[in-house]
Formats: C-alpha cells, sequence, structure tokens
C-alpha cells in the first residue's frame, strides 16, 4: 500500500510541476521540431510495410541479448534483427479453416475478428517464448522455441503442444490486454467470455490454482481497458513484491455526474492465494487509485485526460523507487499502437497497423555545425567531437567529446571555440531586401531552436554603433520575425537576428534594408527610353494598381547590390514588352490565317474519311 501511495504522489508531482511549467512556455514544448517529410528525407528511416495476408503489428517483445524484436500480429509472429528490421523470420499460425467458419457463422467479420491476432508475446525461459492469439474468438496459447544461443537462428512454433487461451487472451481482437509473465505464472488483465463483458485480472500457468478478481462487480472493474502490467519489489523480501495494473474504465456511479472515463492503477501482492472461506480463488490484495492528469485552464477549469494511453517505468539505482511516466490523451488515438526503445542500439521501434518501422535515436547532423549548438541541443545520444555533432559512444575517451546533459551551458565547454565558429560563419545568413517608402516590410527570422529568444539589433549605414530595436506602433515583432510598417528613409540599415538560449547569443541573420524613396520610384515608373514625356505619362495612366503593386512587391524579391542595375534591369523589362505587343497584332492575324487554313484542310480531309468509314446503308 505504500508504494501505492507514492506512485500516487509521483504523478501529482508531475502534475504540479507541469502546473508550474505552464507559466514558462518557451520551457514547456521540444527544443527542435522534425517534420515528417524531414525524417523521410533523412535516409534513415527503415520501415516494414507489412505483408498482404496480415496486419496489426501490436504486440512487441524486445530482446537485447539477441539482438531481436519479437513481434506479434495477425496470423504471424516475426523475429526482427534490431540492426535493420528488413532483416526477419516470421511464424505462420493462422487458424483452422473449421474455428474461421464457426468465427463466421456468429457473425463476425471474417477479415477482421476471425483470424488469430497475437496478444500475448512473453519470455517463458531461456529457450522458449510463450504466446496466445484470440483463435477467431477462440483463444489459443503455444510455445515457440528460440534456442539455446543467438546464433542457433531458431524459431519456430510447438505446434504439439496447445492451450486453452482462456483468461490469457481476449476473444475480441479490438479489446486491449495487459500481461506479465513471473516465475512461470502469467499475470493478465484481459476478458474472458465472448460477449466481451466479463473482465479481469488473473493469474494462470504454474502451480498454483487460478485466480482472479470478482466477477461483474463494477467496484473492483467496471468495462476496463488494459494497458500494461508491471513488477515492482517492495522490499529486499520477493514474497513482498507486488504487480501493478495501469488501466482505463468508466467512472462509478458517484465519481461523475454522467458517463466518464477514469485512468487507473491497480495493486496485487505477488504472494496472495485467494481467501479460505470467502474469496476463494479471488485476489485478497486488490486495491486500486484513481491517476489524475490535469492542465488548468481559464476561471479555474481545468482539463482533464483521463484517456491513459501508455506507461513506462525507468528504473533508478533503487530498484524499489522506479520513476512512472504516463501518456494521457483527451481522446483515443489509433495511428501507433505499440512501441520499444533499444539502449544498446540507440533504436526506436514502432508498431502500427500496416506495419513496423526503426527510427534511430542521433540525428546529430540536425543541430548544426557548431560546438554551442551541439551542446544546448542536450541531446544524450550526440556530442562534439572537436569537429561535428557526432554520434555519441560510450567507449570514446572522454577528453574528445564535449556535451552537457544537465545544463547545456555552450559557455563553458564552447567558449574556446566560439571564436572559430563565428569565424567561420556557421548558421549566419545574409539578405538584401528592398522596400518602397510608406509601404510595410517584413524581416524573416526563426531559429531552429523553439526554446530561443530573439534579440533584434539594427545598425545605420555608416555607423559601427548597434542599438536594440524597441516595438513600438511602427515596428511589431512576431514569432516569425518583424513587420516594419510605413517604411522611411531612416529605415535603411542592416538589421540583425540574434538567437538567445541558456545565456548564449549567436547571430542567425544579416538583413539589409534598402528603402527607395517615392520620388525616385515615380522616376523607374515614368522613365522611357525615346524620351517622350507625353507617352511616357500615357503609359503611366494606362498601368493598373495592380501593375503598380507588382512592381514593389518586385523590388523587394530582387537582390541586387545598388539601384543602379536595378534601373537597367527594369528598363530591359519594359523596353522588351513593348516591343512584343508591336509585333503582336501582326503576328497574331499571320497564325489566325495559317490556323484558318488548316481548319479548312482538315475539315476537307474528315468529310473525305468519313465517306469511306461510314457503315452501308441497310436495305
Amino acid at each position: 500500500m505504500g508504494w501505492l501511495a507514492r506512485i500516487v504522489c509521483l504523478f501529482w508531482g508531475v502534475l504540479l510541476t507541469a502546473r508550474a511549467n505552464y507559466q514558462n512556455g518557451k520551457n514547456n514544448v521540444p527544443r527542435l521540431k522534425l517534420s515528417y517529410k524531414e525524417m523521410l528525407e533523412s535516409n534513415n528511416v527503415i520501415t516494414f510495410n507489412g505483408l498482404a495476408n496480415s496486419s496489426n503489428y501490436h504486440t512487441f517483445l524486445l530482446d537485447e541479448e539477441r539482438s531481436r524484436l519479437y513481434v506479434g500480429a495477425k496470423d504471424h509472429i516475426f523475429s526482427f534483427n534490431l540492426v535493420n528490421i528488413k532483416d526477419f523470420q516470421k511464424i505462420v499460425w493462422p487458424v483452422s479453416y473449421t474455428r474461421r467458419d464457426e468465427c463466421k457463422w456468429a457473425g463476425k467479420d471474417i477479415l477482421k475478428e476471425c483470424a488469430n491476432f497475437i496478444k500475448v508475446l512473453k519470455a517463458y525461459n531461456q529457450t522458449h517464448l510463450y504466446a496466445c492469439g484470440t483463435g477467431a474468438f477462440h483463444p489459443i496459447c503455444t510455445y515457440i522455441e528460440i534456442g539455446h544461443h543467438p546464433e542457433d537462428n531458431t524459431f519456430k512454433l510447438e505446434d504439439s503442444h496447445f492451450e486453452n487461451g482462456r483468461g490469457k487472451s481476449p476473444y475480441d481482437p479490438k479489446l486491449l490486454t495487459a500481461s506479465l509473465l513471473i516465475d512461470g505464472e502469467l499475470y493478465s488483465g484481459t476478458a474472458a467470455d465472448f460477449m466481451g463483458r466479463d473482465f479481469a485480472i488473473f493469474r494462470t500457468l504454474g502451480h498454483h490454482h487460478p485466480i482472479r478478481t470478482e466477477q461483474h462487480d463494477s467496484r473492483w472493474l467496471n468495462d476496463p481497458r488494459f494497458i500494461s502490467a508491471h513488477l515492482i519489489p517492495e522490499s529486499d523480501n520477493p514474497e513482498d513484491d507486488k504487480v501493478y495494473f495501469f488501466f482505463r474504465e468508466n467512472a462509478i456511479d458517484g465519481e461523475h455526474s454522467g458517463k466518464a472515463t477514469h485512468a487507473r492503477i491497480g495493486q496485487i501482492c505477488k504472494n496472495d492465494f485467494g481467501g479460505h472461506r470467502s474469496l476463494v480463488n479471488k485476489w485478497t490484495t486488490f486495491l486500486k487509485a484513481r491517476l489524475i492528469c490535469s492542465v488548468p485552464g481559464p476561471n479555474g477549469i481545468d482539463t482533464h485526460f483521463d484517456e491513459l494511453q501508455d506507461v513506462f517505468l525507468m528504473n533508478s539505482k533503487d530498484p524499489k523507487n522506479p520513476i512512472v511516466y504516463g501518456v494521457f490523451t483527451t481522446s483515443e488515438p489509433t495511428t501507433i499502437s505499440a512501441m520499444e526503445l533499444s539502449t544498446k542500439q540507440q533504436q526506436l521501434y514502432i508498431g502500427s497497423t500496416s506495419g513496423v518501422a526503426q527510427l534511430p535515436l542521433h540525428r546529430c547532423d540536425i543541430y548544426g555545425k557548431a560546438c554551442a549548438e551541439c551542446c544546448l541541443a542536450r541531446d544524450p545520444y550526440c556530442a562534439w567531437d572537436g569537429s561535428s555533432c557526432s554520434r555519441y559512444f560510450p567507449t570514446a575517451k572522454r577528453r574528445t567529446r564535449r556535451q552537457d546533459i544537465r545544463n547545456g551551458d555552450p559557455l563553458t565547454h564552447c567558449s574556446d571555440l566560439q571564436h572559430h565558429d563565428n569565424h567561420h560563419g556557421h548558421g549566419l545568413e545574409e539578405r538584401i531586401i528592398y522596400g518602397v517608402e510608406n509601404s510595410s516590410t517584413f524581416l524573416e527570422c526563426s531559429p531552429k531552436s523553439q526554446r530561443a529568444l530573439v534579440y533584434w539589433q539594427f545598425q545605420r549605414r555608416n555607423e559601427e554603433r548597434k542599438e536594440e530595436i524597441r516595438v513600438d506602433d511602427h515596428i511589431i515583432r512576431t514569432e516569425q520575425g518583424l513587420l516594419l510598417r510605413s517604411l522611411q528613409r531612416k529605415d535603411s540599415g542592416n538589421y540583425l537576428c540574434h538567437a538567445v538560449e541558456h545565456g548564449f547569443m549567436q547571430t542567425l541573420l544579416k538583413v539589409t534594408l534598402e528603402v527607395i524613396d517615392t520620388e525616385h520610384l515615380e522616376e523607374l515608373l515614368h522613365k522611357d527610353d525615346d524620351g517622350d514625356v507625353s507617352k511616357t505619362k500615357e503609359m503611366s495612366n494606362s498601368m493598373t494598381p495592380s501593375q503598380k503593386v507588382w512592381y514593389r512587391d518586385f523590388m523587394q524579391l530582387i537582390n541586387h547590390p545598388n539601384l543602379n542595375t536595378m534601373d537597367e534591369f527594369c528598363e530591359q523589362v519594359w523596353k522588351r514588352d513593348r516591343k512584343q505587343r508591336r509585333q503582336r497584332p501582326g503576328h497574331t492575324q499571320g497564325n489566325s490565317n495559317k490556323w484558318k487554313h488548316l481548319q479548312e484542310n482538315k475539315k476537307g480531309r474528315n468529310r473525305r474519311t468519313h465517306e469511306f468509314e461510314r457503315a452501308p446503308r441497310s436495305v
């Protein structure tokens, strides 16, 4: 009971921490955000797109010693190589035609339900796995031989030893289950009937009599959806060990007005063998409590995340006090169904309905080419090796790597390299932008890090001094950059965009803004090659407002070193347009006559052709 209280307190601690961080948005977001397209372009995502006759790759078992990932799916069990999941073995385990027909006659979907969906996949001993499947609404279990050593390359089904899977695997493949195999005994949270109404926590296998929670009692379990099961020692005596089930269930009467879902944690003692007179073959130590995860909202109304999706236990130095991480949502996602993390291979494995994906935990190249960026990333899988941000290997010499996971302080670890980084201009971008007087322009600057603060400076022409840009009605700061309204000549100069993070400042962008005054713009718009003022005015009056707007936008996008080059370029464009307009009438008429002649010839050919192709008239 003491450990149960500590877990509940831990989740309350997470809740209080979340509320504190809510006030500081920059610290409550991931530092870098990588899109799905960027992940694919990195060419380090390996995918197994599934088999045509299989699906539902939902049940994972990670074996670091053998470097294998075992995956249970529809009618199949796979053994993937952790280094590359393209290398795999498979076991085909379908149901018999008789079982499939019985399932179909019971009104079930022959493709989505009347198959053997693997729900339990556990290590039984050094040489075998224990697997259970739905068996087309007739749960079944067996053993899988994997050999004594990894090099044996053994992976086969023990088809001579099948067991009844009731109380181990659900009948319905849509129902969730959680299981744990300890000392030859299987602890399972699942549904034990065809209709999916009798939910219970079971202990089967082993030498003891099967034991379960009370049947059809909502105070014990109320339509639960089991997430995971974990063994946590209570003391140094193994007899005091506890098994914890994490699940979500419908709130019972009195807990909530209306229908609601609550996240739960349930506890049972490993040495519980049931009662002698009451609770015979029932748990006598079962306890449960609610897990609360919420975010404060306006007017004191909290948003509760009651849909518990997954739980991960990270071991600490004291095995009796692991750190519990829970994933909560407000709705039930269905895209990702299973995940496993290999610390030895530094890879993440993801399961879904359609297949399995493998992603490396290290993407050191996205942190740039500076020591400071590598240090600010605080990535435990990356470190600065003296020339680049590269993958960290524990066997490497300590003097050759620089990283600060706890504080991310580049001032301490990269101070001697700061001048080197700035000298080579890593990450610094320079632009030239043209703006028109009395119009608006936008200076875009977004740092890679979502936790960095943006700091702008302005430097006038022919001046060394830089001043901080103050926000007012003339200058508006956004997350994407600066908006300058009603440009003036005094706005011309250099704009420097800096990113500040953990006390370290680096320059990301230098924008040179050239403001074109209105008089010069009028000269450019009215200038003509032959010097005829009347024609120039006539052309100016004939220009539509959209054409003038086009020119203004065009001036902002063109990147040229001076305005004289811009004048020459615009004159060439207008001269070419006038020349095309002079040639267009005759050219168009010629094309029209030619096209008319071709049309007449085509009509004649069509008439003659149709005369020969026409079917004879009936007599």
